[in-house]
């Protein structure tokens, strides 16, 4: 599984973290305001 972080939001990555091992975290910039994760 893959998360998409595009605002590099702390919660969004501290949430990941409880699935280490099953969801593979990727952060990526935007110029949109109106995306997160």
């Amino acid at each position: 599984m893959l998360l998409l972080g595009l605002a590099d939001r702390a919660e969004v990555r501290d949430a990941a973290a409880a699935w280490t091992g099953r969801v593979n975290t990727v952060t990526a910039r935007t110029d949109r305001v109106d995306v997160d994760a």
